[in-house]
């Protein structure tokens, strides 16, 4: 998945609107790549997607340089770190959030066989955020 900003900037190079944005999904590896058809989680990695990318023009910068601005060292992002938090918000009042928290870890879990170092940090963070929302129920 992958999400895309087309800024409009002025000359001095400030954002001053979006022309486009748009979500990339891969239908191929929810429904084939992975031990089953997750295909009934896409709306929450569409979600994400959406997330980040409000988050994004919101604050009309990256990720990255948004986490560095207040004082984040995160690779990934603050934006990216709100976009799990509300997605899965989302999950859970739908009553999705044991499916999706299923995919992320066998998607997590594949990442971080493949080499991908910030996988396994990242699954922490879907299970710490996870284990709160699911004491609110209670």
């Amino acid at each position: 998945n992958c999400s895309f900003l087309d800024p409009e900037r002025d000359e001095d190079g400030k954002l001053i609107g979006i022309k486009k944005a748009g979500v990339f999904i891969n239908m191929d590896y929810y429904q084939k790549r992975l031990s089953q058809d997750y295909s009934d989680v896409i709306p929450y990695e569409v979600e994400h997607e959406a997330q980040e990318l409000y988050y994004a023009v919101k604050k009309g910068m990256s990720s990255r340089k948004m986490s560095e601005r207040l004082g984040h060292h995160e690779t990934l992002g603050l934006p990216h770190y709100l976009a799990i938090r509300r997605t899965l918000e989302k999950a859970q009042r739908e009553g999705m959030l044991d499916r999706y928290m299923e995919f992320k870890k066998e998607q997590l879990k594949t990442f971080d066989a493949l080499g991908d170092t910030r996988a396994m940090k990242e699954l922490a963070f879907y299970r710490r955020h996870t284990k709160k929302l699911k004491g609110k129920e209670s």
